[in-house]
């Protein structure tokens, strides 16, 4: 039974600014990449952690920051015009954290497609 939480409207506003998250497994983000910036956000210990932030042509934005997320954007580093889809794949409990495994496909100005999918073992 869906709950509260649930609400299309509740997750769009919590998203705000055109930011948007990826929870469920399933969720994805797809488009042509506009910009990509460097961000810095604050760890509770005072140190910095930076994300790539990254801005599609329908004004949509997604920080990743996750270390899996991250790694593999750095493996494929896709290029502004080039078609990106992230999917939320899986979602393992290892004792006190969770870890987010993705499928991630840029296709290239060229028409090449690379793939990474992390619940490959």
């Amino acid at each position: 039974m869906p709950g509260f939480w649930d609400d299309d409207e509740i997750k769009k506003a919590a998203e705000g600014a055109g930011y948007l998250s990826l929870r469920e497994i399933g969720d994805n983000v797809s488009g042509t990449v506009r910009k990509l910036a460097k961000r810095k956000f604050p760890n509770s210990d005072g140190s910095d952690r930076t994300a790539v932030e990254i801005e599609f042509d329908d004004d949509t934005k997604l920080t990743a920051g996750q270390v899996l997320l991250l790694r593999d954007l750095y493996v494929l580093q896709p290029q502004t015009g080039e078609q990106l889809t992230i999917t939320l794949a899986d979602v393992k409990k290892q004792g006190i954290k969770t870890l987010k495994l993705f499928r991630i496909e840029v296709v290239r100005l060229d028409g090449q497609v690379d793939k990474v999918d992390q619940t490959e073992t």
